[in-house]
């Protein structure tokens, strides 16, 4: 009867947690096979609420900043930086 060995590790389905991804938090994970991933939030996560704040508000001082800027090419490239930014910070909201 020839050796034969299961090498049963392949079929495990879970991870252990080591901090944090409860709640939609960021957070850290082992895989069965001994790999480190770190997890982002989800759409619940203080922090991707605060990001796409932060891309918001700095919209808002590139619009308002604009409006006196030194010359009309200066304006044009930081109105294009605050519409990216509220495109940005919208999807990460409605994520």
């Amino acid at each position: 009867m020839p050796n034969l060995k299961l090498d049963l590790s392949r079929f495990q389905a879970s991870v252990r947690i080591l901090s944090g991804i409860v709640n939609d938090g960021p957070g850290i994970e082992i895989t069965p096979d001994g790999r480190i991933i770190h997890v982002p939030g989800g759409p619940g996560d203080p922090q991707v609420f605060n990001s796409a704040i932060s891309k918001l508000a700095l919209a808002q001082v590139l619009e308002h900043g604009g409006a006196i800027a030194s010359s009309a090419e200066l304006q044009a490239a930081m109105g294009r930086l605050a519409v990216g930014l509220k495109a940005e910070a919208a999807k990460s909201i409605a994520a």
